[in-house]
């Protein structure tokens, strides 16, 4: 079972890596860099989600793939930001990004499974993560919230972006290859398909499920992603 999750993460790690290197060989023509900030987030939900934590002092974008919401933090005020990603290439777009939109508040770094564990305890008192957490076997999902928890403070506020859940015979009908609740596409792991009682049981070991609000990408015909926020439970 180990070696299959060490896999099946390092297959994921050179997906999102290549896929990134798509993007950055892509050329940008026009951005507006006084403006098209605002249009980053993916919707005005996950945009007003990030704007809210405009107030903390220590932010940590995990996964931050090309830094669209750690621009965003710091746009909305945040003065210490810290964007992370596994994917070296999604990392350079994030500091191209940078550069473009004058965020220098914005630290983008590069890293390796490892980083989290490595962080100090109560380091972050707010935090965003979208489309990680459950793109990534079960297992080391319910261990990054556990570190999670572990590096933010007592007043933290956790942001948790999710897919929408799919049924499994749902996926099955489309073709997709399905394992446990893991959902497959041409053998990479996009999606693990859990439903919103099941994420939050995961979560209730850790934290308080303050609210749960559901919102589109565009063109999407129903709000069915999922933005789950958090506060540590009192101990």
């Amino acid at each position: 079972m180990e070696e299959k999750l060490v896999k099946d993460y390092q297959t994921l790690r050179d997906f999102w890596n290549n896929n990134f290197n798509d993007i950055k060989k892509q050329i940008i023509d026009s951005i507006d860099p006084e403006k098209d900030w605002m249009d980053l987030a993916p919707s005005k939900k996950q945009f007003d989600a990030i704007s809210s934590l405009k107030n903390h002092n220590n932010f940590l974008d995990y996964g931050c793939g090309d830094g669209w919401a750690s621009i965003i933090a710091v746009k909305a005020g945040l003065k210490n930001v810290t964007g992370v990603d596994v994917s070296s290439n999604a990392i350079q777009i994030a500091d191209f990004y940078k550069s473009i939109f004058k965020t220098d508040k914005a630290n983008f770094i590069s890293i390796d499974t490892s980083w989290l564990k490595n962080q100090k305890d109560k380091t972050y008192d707010a935090l965003f993560t979208s489309n990680v957490v459950d793109v990534v076997p079960f297992e080391i999902a319910k261990e990054i919230i556990k570190e999670i928890s572990r590096i933010t403070t007592d007043d933290a506020d956790v942001i948790f972006s999710f897919n929408y859940y799919m049924p499994l015979d749902k996926a099955k009908e489309r073709g997709f290859e399905v394992e446990d609740s893991n959902i497959y596409i041409n053998g990479v792991l996009r999606l693990m398909s859990k439903t919103d009682e099941e994420w939050k049981e995961v979560f209730e070991q850790y934290f308080d499920v303050v609210k749960l609000d559901y919102f589109a990408w565009p063109n999407e015909p129903s709000e069915t992603r999922r933005l789950f926020f958090l506060k540590k439970k009192k101990i």
